[in-house]
């Protein structure tokens, strides 16, 4: 189960984006039973956004996947 943003600017609107993946394994969960993976992508983040990204998936055991990332892979 995953979700895709393009930008987070900050701390705050980093909380957001990993409490909507939440609220929405949440929902899944009830209805199917536990993903087996929760993603989530972001495209472009501040260095304090993918600070923050990078702390509460790991609490919460979401595989995050950040633009730079991406961008470092496919330069190799």
């Amino acid at each position: 189960m995953g979700e895709a943003t393009v930008s987070v600017k900050d701390a705050r609107e980093a909380e957001a984006e990993v409490e909507k993946l939440l609220k929405r394994v949440k929902i899944v969960e009830e209805k199917y039973g536990k993903p087996e993976m929760m993603i989530l992508s972001v495209a472009r983040s501040t260095d304090e956004a993918a600070k923050m990204l990078k702390d509460l998936a790991e609490r919460h055991s979401v595989r995050l996947v950040l633009g730079k990332e991406i961008e470092e892979e496919l330069a190799i």
